[in-house]
């Protein structure tokens, strides 16, 4: 998909009175939307780079469970390129939502979207249940302050400086776990909040390289 049919896409979900200029990220091998969240698709690594998404009041309330979703691989994802549940089983690592499946009560669709593994990553158990769900819950208590909530997140694969000084990712391959190699190693996540009608969509993205020293962005890094 190309960024003009994303920005057409973000446009259909602010509607009127919104900014007009959006423009995304260029890294990223293929950029995908779904009901509710949009993504740039690592081929070689299987896993999203950054995945954009909106929530408000009225998204994270509904009908829509959880209980009635399974992981499975993103349909539109050809098999060569694409997780697999094997691939997470014996690893030690949970799979890790990046667009969370409680930020789409409103549509059963969009839930089960959450949910295709072009939206996991390999994450710690302790984190994925912990701080990560605690930022998950933080972002939807902004709807309460605000009528938009865009969020933009993503795996961070930072590299172990070694006594030598050199920096390297290592990581331990297992059966089925190559294919999550890459980000196997020391992974922490970042996520960047604001009201979108604050700011533009470009600044919301790029407000991820700033550091979110606007004075107007929270910043959360772990």
């Amino acid at each position: 998909m190309s960024f003009r049919l994303l920005s057409r896409w973000v446009g259909s979900i602010c509607g009127a009175g919104r900014p007009r200029a959006v423009r995304f990220p260029a890294a990223g091998t293929e950029t995908r939307r779904y009901t509710n969240h949009a993504l740039s698709y690592d081929q070689a690594k299987r896993v999203p780079r950054w995945v954009l998404e909106h929530i408000s009041k009225s998204k994270i309330v509904g009908d829509a469970d959880r209980k009635h979703c399974k992981f499975k691989p993103d349909p539109n994802i050809p098999p060569a390129f694409s997780a697999f549940n094997q691939d997470y089983v014996g690893s030690g690592w949970s799979r890790g939502h990046m667009a969370p499946a409680g930020n789409n009560k409103f549509s059963s669709k969009a839930m089960a979207e959450t949910f295709y593994l072009s939206n996991i990553v390999p994450q710690d158990f302790d984190n994925n249940s912990g701080i990560w769900n605690r930022i998950e819950m933080y972002c939807r208590e902004l709807t309460e302050r605000f009528d938009d909530v865009w969020i933009v997140s993503g795996p961070l694969t930072l590299p172990q400086t070694g006594s030598d000084g050199k920096k390297t990712v290592s990581y331990q391959v297992r059966t089925c776990l190559s294919r999550l190699a890459a980000l196997s190693g020391i992974m922490t996540h970042s996520v960047c909040l604001m009201p979108f009608s604050a700011v533009s969509i470009e600044h919301l993205v790029g407000c991820q390289s700033r550091g979110c020293r606007d004075g107007y962005c929270k910043e959360l890094i772990f």
